[in-house]
């Protein structure tokens, strides 16, 4: 039964990593380091150093890097409203900016409903300010704590490869408020919750989606992996579907009839089909 669902249609699930997955480069690079007055290099390296001298995740380095820099001098000073901003600067791969409605309408022509999530390591704010955050029910990714000016002094979520997995349950259980930390653990039977494992949809690109996309694709879902067509290194994605952690793969080409288009209107198709075949055998065990 679907408590939050007012027509028979099946509700899809397709969530997505953003650093790599649906832009070229890591966020930060498009305007934050300029920001800081340092390269991404020096960043990288000074935040990678900083974990492994004190055993720490690499999120949270970095994190404490930005607001390191931030203090050192009123020039480096940046506000929350300052990384939104950023946002519009953040380039995506071919096709994005038209992907989502052009997913909605096939979805609404087959009889199924969409959503979209984004689970990523990035900055929460930043993918705020894109061109497409308007598309995400939800948008689970690292933030930060804010003083009275708007300037950073703390981590306030940090979604590393692990906690990616928290949000798919989140997801699949409705429990959307990343503070409800009793209804995520909480043991729901499978017809209750809202969106089931088979009808979620993971596309990432890298070894921080690893965790996720297994999940996925064990209970029946599907994961896809994607990578740059510039680059065109399909060795990490090909090895990811030789050990089953992943369903398919696809450059990261978003456009109209790309291949990534196909895969994922195929699975919307199958979804509805495999949601016809289980109506009907439940109506008829009933009778």
């Amino acid at each position: 039964m679907d408590t939050n669902n007012n027509t028979d249609n099946p509700i899809v699930a397709i969530c997505y990593d953003f650093d790599k997955t649906l832009s070229p480069k890591d966020m930060q690079e498009y305007a934050l380091f300029d920001k800081l007055k340092t390269t991404p290099v020096e960043f990288w390296d000074m935040s990678n150093n900083y974990a492994k001298a004190h055993g720490m995740d690499i999120i949270l380095s970095y994190m404490k890097l930005i607001v390191d820099f931030t203090k050192k001098s009123p020039d480096l000073s940046i506000t929350r409203q300052d990384f939104v901003d950023m946002g519009a600067k953040v380039e995506l791969f071919s096709g994005v900016l038209s992907w989502f409605d052009r997913i909605n309408k096939f979805a609404d022509e087959c009889g199924v409903i969409v959503e979209h999530y984004i689970i990523s390591a990035g900055q929460k704010e930043i993918i705020e300010g894109t061109h497409i955050a308007k598309f995400f029910k939800a948008i689970y990714a690292s933030s930060f704590v804010y003083d009275q000016q708007g300037r950073p002094v703390w981590p306030n979520r940090v979604v590393n490869s692990t906690q990616k997995t928290q949000y798919l349950y989140r997801i699949n259980k409705n429990c959307l408020d990343e503070s409800d930390e009793h209804l995520v653990h909480a043991h729901m039977p499978h017809e209750l919750r809202r969106i089931p494992f088979e009808n979620i949809i993971y596309i990432g690109d890298s070894f921080s989606d690893i965790p996720a996309m297994s999940i996925v694709t064990d209970r029946g879902g599907h994961s896809i992996g994607v990578y740059n067509t510039k680059t065109t290194n399909t060795d990490l994605v090909k090895q990811l579907l030789q050990h089953k952690r992943i369903s398919f793969f696809a450059s990261a080409n978003y456009s109209k009839n790309s291949k990534l288009q196909l895969l994922v209107t195929n699975i919307i198709q199958k979804i509805k089909i495999n949601h016809e075949l289980l109506t009907v055998s439940r109506k008829q065990r009933d009778e």
